[in-house]
This record gives structure tokens, sequence and C-alpha cells, in this order.
């Protein structure tokens, strides 16, 4: 469980820096930046490193709220569906 847990952490982070690229190739075509804070012009390179990193550990924050809240709906019904499928069988 762990190691696919894992894995879906790695993809999320793929994926987040996947779209940071595509917005500098948006950058490069356009000439404008989709998020006023990935442009360096605006705060500095500081400042956009920051932000991205602060938005993949946001990512990966809430994908484990979700993680957290599923598994916790899966404890409380556990005992319902058993107690359903009897009602139902009976």
């Amino acid at each position: 469980m762990s190691q696919r847990l894992n894995a879906h952490i790695a993809g999320l982070l793929v994926f987040c820096i996947l779209y940071f690229l595509w917005t500098g190739v948006g950058h490069l075509v356009t000439g404008k930046y989709v998020y006023k804070y990935l442009d360096p012009n605006y705060k500095g390179w500081r400042a956009v490193i920051v932000a991205v990193i602060n938005l993949m550990a946001m990512t990966v924050t809430m994908f484990s709220v979700q993680r957290g809240l599923h598994g916790l709906r899966e404890d409380m019904t556990k005992g319902s569906e058993r107690r359903l499928h009897a009602q139902l069988l009976s």
C-alpha cells in the first residue's frame, strides 16, 4: 500500500512539474505569464521558486487530505455495508 501511495505522490509531483514547464512554453509563445507569481520580473526568481515549491506541497497536502477523508468514509461505512448485504440476503 505504501508503495502505491508513494507512486501516486510521485506522479502528482511529475504532473506539477510538467504543468509548470507547460506554462513556460505558454510564456515563450505568447510573451505573457499565465500567473503573475510565475513572472520573475514581478518579485524575482526566488519568489517563483518559493511559489512552485508551495504549490507542489499544497498538491501533496490536498491529496493526503482527500485520501484520509476517503479512508475515513470507508471505515465508517464498512459495518453498514455488511448489515445491508445481510438484509438483502434474508
